[in-house]
């Protein structure tokens, strides 16, 4: 009996172990070019994902390319534009423009005649801005009304009569209450000017230069006057600072105590040619309400030999 019964149960185990087993059910991606690959899926869960053009598999997924050519999933180091408008760029080198122009005080050592210096000036007025701050004795005297929280106001037809025989004294065009002009000015050089030369010498002082002016005017017809000024230079690439000082303080030694009067602007020289613009400070006369202005004063200079 003992022996049927081990039989029975031998049987038994027998036959489970033939018995086939229930297939699993894997999910995963089924393209084998995707970067997730599961060579053992057999169900597509839509998960496949693909490196970027210009990336691989290893740099991630969701990883991209910047400008730059560098491919992470960091955006925070995406490479930027440097001054110069290049996209990972260092910027211009020391003493140099994005154009390559590397200019020194020492490209400026020497003396230089004059053939040019001029100076434009751009102005606009809104007449309606400075006429409301007239005092009311002012503005009942104009015609207007003067309101305590706007100020003077006027009519059309008064602030037009007004607006328009103002801008037209400057030389202006006026569009509304805003008058718009421009002008330029020749100070030098020539027998009909009152500036008739003016000769710049610059000595190199490595970080600076030390500049002499000397200017030769029309002294109203009493014969010619001859001035001399002093001044500090700095260029730095197409870059240039002018400070001003006096003949107090001017040792040619480069250690001048200078003037607060500074100029600051652009220079490139062409050959023998150097043009430097300043653009002038106005600050004072921004003060006017209603009325911003604009200077700008070109010098054109010849090296001499």
């Amino acid at each position: 009996m003992k022996i049927n019964n081990i039989l029975i149960i031998l049987l038994l185990l027998l036959g489970c172990e033939n018995t086939p087993a229930e297939p699993q059910n894997v999910h995963g991606c089924l393209d084998s070019q995707a970067c997730n690959y599961n060579s053992n899926a057999t169900i597509d869960n839509n998960s496949c994902w693909y490196a970027e053009e210009g990336c691989e598999c290893i740099n991630g997924e969701g990883a991209s390319v910047d400008i730059c050519g560098v491919c992470d999933t960091d955006e925070t180091n995406n490479c930027i534009q440097d001054e110069c408008g290049i996209w990972g760029g260092d910027g211009p080198s020391e003493n140099c423009d994005c154009y390559g122009n590397c200019l020194t005080v020492e490209n400026l050592a020497g003396t230089w005649d004059t053939t040019s210096q001029s100076s434009e000036m751009t102005i606009s007025i809104d007449y309606g801005l400075m006429f409301s701050g007239l005092d009311a004795y002012s503005c009942t005297y104009m015609g207007g009304a003067y309101i305590e929280a706007d100020g003077c106001v006027l009519d059309e037809t008064t602030m037009a009569i007004y607006a328009g025989a103002s801008c037209t004294e400057i030389g202006g065009t006026l569009s509304g209450n805003i008058c718009s002009a421009s002008g330029t000015e020749d100070l030098c050089c020539g027998a009909t000017m009152e500036m008739l030369s003016q000769t710049i010498t610059i000595v190199d002082h490595g970080d600076h230069g030390d500049m002499t002016i000397v200017a030769t005017y029309n002294d109203d017809g009493d014969g010619e006057m001859t001035e001399t000024s002093y001044a500090l230079v700095e260029v730095d690439g197409t870059d240039i600072t002018v400070t001003m000082g006096s003949d107090d303080d001017h040792d040619d030694h480069g250690d001048d105590d200078h003037g607060s009067e500074v100029m600051s602007g652009t220079i490139t020289i062409d050959g023998d040619t150097a043009t430097m613009v300043f653009t002038l400070d106005l600050d004072d006369m921004d003060d006017m309400m209603g009325m911003t202005m604009s200077s700008a004063m070109t010098l054109v200079l010849e090296k001499q030999y």
